[in-house]
């Protein structure tokens, strides 16, 4: 072999080693590239993952405390600010008038309320955490369905009233062996703010 041609051969081998070495190191610098942004796209899929569930739960908690502010708004204006129980009462004598209910008594706290209710009655409140309960009883004559219809009305009444207690008996003052006519002593209490 000629002088010329074997460097030209050593020189062409060490092309190719440097070709080789470079192709080699290009494939793993390459692969280390690839294989660190993919753990590091993993990671930020994670995190991303974990933040959505995060944005999630605030997100409930956000709806969950405007139905506890609009329920509490509710409530606020369901609880007047005075005391006044007579309207109340005309209120509740009015509904049962008009559910053919007549009313036969009205005990507030422990008092017989004779006429309209007055500063006496306001001394039966009881004091509880931001606002007064007034406990009464009401007493009705008619008949039971009328009874059960005055409860549903009672319990639609946009002032907050809680029934306590039912008691219902036949009416034996009433002759007539068909007429259902009962009396009924219903306990409820009503509430205002302090």
């Amino acid at each position: 072999m000629k002088p010329g041609a074997k460097k030209y051969n050593t020189f062409l081998k060490t092309i190719l080693s440097l070709s080789l070495v470079l192709i080699v190191v290009s494939i793993i610098g390459g692969w280390y590239f690839i294989f660190n942004q993919s753990g590091l796209m993993s990671k930020a899929q994670t995190e991303s993952i974990y933040a959505q569930k995060e944005y999630d739960v605030l997100s409930n908690l956000e709806i969950q405390l405007k139905k506890i502010a609009d329920s509490s708004q509710i409530v606020t204006e369901s609880l007047p600010k005075n005391k006044d129980v007579s309207s109340f009462i005309a209120d509740v004598e009015q509904t049962a008038a008009g559910n053919g209910l007549a009313t036969t008594e009205v005990i507030i706290g422990s008092q017989t309320l004779k006429g309209k209710a007055n500063n006496q009655e306001y001394s039966q409140t009881i004091s509880k955490d931001g606002y007064y309960e007034l406990p009464m009883k009401l007493t009705f004559k008619g008949s039971y369905a009328n009874v059960t219809k005055l409860l549903s009305d009672l319990n639609s009444y946009r002032r907050i009233v809680m029934v306590t207690g039912v008691d219902i008996k036949k009416d034996n003052a009433e002759t007539n062996v068909s007429n259902d006519n009962v009396i009924a002593i219903v306990q409820l209490s009503i509430f205002s703010k302090k």
